[in-house]
C-alpha cells in the first residue's frame, strides 16, 4: 500500500484501490500476515520439542502468565480483525463503489483463502 497505509481506516487524497499482488489473493493480506505470524509464534512456542515445552517453564507462575498473555494477545488479534475487516470493507465499498464490488467478486476471501 505504500503511502496509503495508515493505522486508522481512512481514505487519503488520490487514494487508489489496490487489487494486484497479494491483493489478488486475499482482500486483507496485511491482516492475514499478522494473523499467521501470531499463530505461528504460538504454535512454535507450544510445540513438543520447543524450549518452552521442554524446559518446564510453563509449569512456573511466570511461564503460565506469559502463556496466558500470548493466548490473550492472539485472541485479541482475532477479535480486532473480526471488527476491523467489515468496517474497512464498508469504507472501501463506499469510496470505490463498482470497482470494489468487481474486485470483491474476483477476490472473495477476506483473510484466509477458501476459509474466510
Amino acid at each position: 500500500l505504500g503511502r496509503q497505509f495508515t493505522a486508522e481506516i481512512a481514505i487519503l487524497k488520490d487514494h487508489q484501490l489496490v487489487t494486484e499482488g497479494p491483493y489478488s489473493v486475499v482482500r486483507h493480506p496485511e491482516y492475514a500476515a499478522s494473523f499467521l505470524m501470531s499463530f505461528g509464534i504460538l504454535t512454535v512456542l507450544s510445540s513438543p520439542g520447543s524450549w518452552v515445552r521442554e524446559s518446564g517453564v510453563l509449569s512456573t507462575l511466570p511461564g503460565e502468565v506469559v502463556a496466558v498473555s500470548l493466548l490473550v494477545f492472539w485472541s485479541m488479534t482475532l477479535l480486532c480483525l473480526a471488527i476491523r475487516i467489515p468496517r474497512e470493507d464498508r469504507v472501501l465499498k463506499k469510496e470505490f463503489g463498482k470497482q470494489w464490488v468487481e474486485w470483491k467478486a474476483r477476490v472473495s476471501c477476506k483473510l484466509v483463502p477458501k476459509l474466510y
